[in-house]
């Protein structure tokens, strides 16, 4: 539509016509100069009907009315009593005309497709955290995306990156990691993946893992380098959690199995020597070990449950004087310690037993 605002009136005034219009594919008119709707109309359907605009720049009249075909679409002129016969020239003219505006269309549609292209890839990036960098070693000149200014926390306009400004927000333990990752070049390295903290001008510390490329001149030497810095500080922290709860799940693992070996071991070597009542009471308190860690198994299938949605629960009415009592003698109470538990036998809740 600008270009066509800019073209019509040209083609108007070169060709001495009282009204012009561009029309798309279709028929649908896309720009009109001085001409009121009906005429715009009446020539968009005359110029996109005629049987010349398959053959895109070759120009064709009649009556009153001019036009040329383009790749995608037409151009059509209104003639006036100022309007030259068309000879040679004129035909030739409009047939120059008709590139022009082809090719002015045409590096119009190719700049709109890269303003898409980079408003999808800021987009994608901003989603993925994930921001990308370019360093010409020639012009020893860095470029970042808008995205990594903002896993930085830094201001396009205040800041301008070099590796120097960037060396002094990477975490002090871990510059010569980074260093080594800049040298990459120059061992013969072509391309390479790091993770490194930053320190944010607010005095936060994230995780940055940088995946990056050397690209070669034509001597081999190292010419630029190209690469992209991706936040992954809520992976680290999933990741950290992860691994606590593995060493917590080991650790709530390993108490009833040690009492259940212990118990199964003393009844092995000794129960010849145990009264009734002290092999009752060791196999009890095996029972209750087993069936702490069946629950504690359950408890660890029931976290890919959570993921996906499928855990049920199921509520009833809970005596919990009797519950924690129970859960009491399925713990170990630590050296030297006593637990009471004082609860009111009547105190009932609704809730799932195993989940509570």
């Amino acid at each position: 539509s600008c270009v066509a605002a800019v073209v019509l009136p040209h083609l108007r005034s070169l060709m001495g016509g009282r009204g012009a219009v561009l029309v798309g594919d279709g028929g649908t008119v896309i720009e009109v100069d001085e001409l009121d709707g009906e005429a715009a109309r009446e020539l968009a359907d005359w110029v996109s009907s005629h049987d010349a605009a398959s053959v895109p720049g070759r120009p064709f009249f009649h009556g009153s009315r001019l036009g040329v075909s383009l790749r995608s679409g037409w151009l059509g002129v209104e003639a006036s009593v100022y309007t030259p016969f068309f000879g040679r020239e004129e035909m030739e003219m409009m047939h120059r005309l008709g590139l022009l505006t082809e090719l002015a269309l045409a590096r119009a549609d190719l700049l709109q497709r890269e303003r898409q292209s980079n408003a999808q890839l800021i987009e994608a990036q901003r989603v993925a955290h994930m921001g990308s960098w370019e360093w010409d070693l020639a012009d020893n000149n860095i470029t970042w995306s808008e995205e990594l200014y903002r896993i930085f926390g830094l201001d396009p306009q205040e800041f301008e990156p070099t590796f120097e400004s960037f060396l002094s927000f990477v975490h002090p333990d871990d510059r010569s990691v980074v260093e080594a990752m800049n040298g990459d070049g120059d061992s013969g390295q072509e391309s390479f993946t790091q993770v490194y903290r930053i320190v944010r001008p607010s005095g936060e510390t994230i995780f940055v893992q940088a995946s990056g490329k050397v690209i070669l001149d034509d001597a081999g030497q190292t010419a630029k380098m190209i690469g992209t810095a991706q936040d992954i500080t809520e992976r680290k922290e999933q990741e950290s959690y992860r691994e606590r709860f593995i060493a917590n799940a080991a650790h709530e693992l390993r108490t009833p199995l040690t009492s259940l070996l212990g118990l199964t071991e003393l009844l092995s070597r000794s129960r010849h020597r145990m009264t009734e009542d002290r092999i009752a009471m060791a196999f009890e308190a095996a029972v209750r070990s087993g069936q702490r860690l069946s629950l504690l198994v359950d408890n660890l299938l029931d976290l890919s449950k959570l993921q996906q949605g499928a855990v049920e629960i199921n509520p009833e009415p809970v005596d919990i004087g009797p519950l924690s009592r129970r859960l009491l003698e399925s713990a170990s109470v630590p050296a030297g310690s006593s637990v009471a538990v004082e609860v009111d036998d009547e105190l009932v809740a609704l809730a799932d037993p195993v989940r509570l």
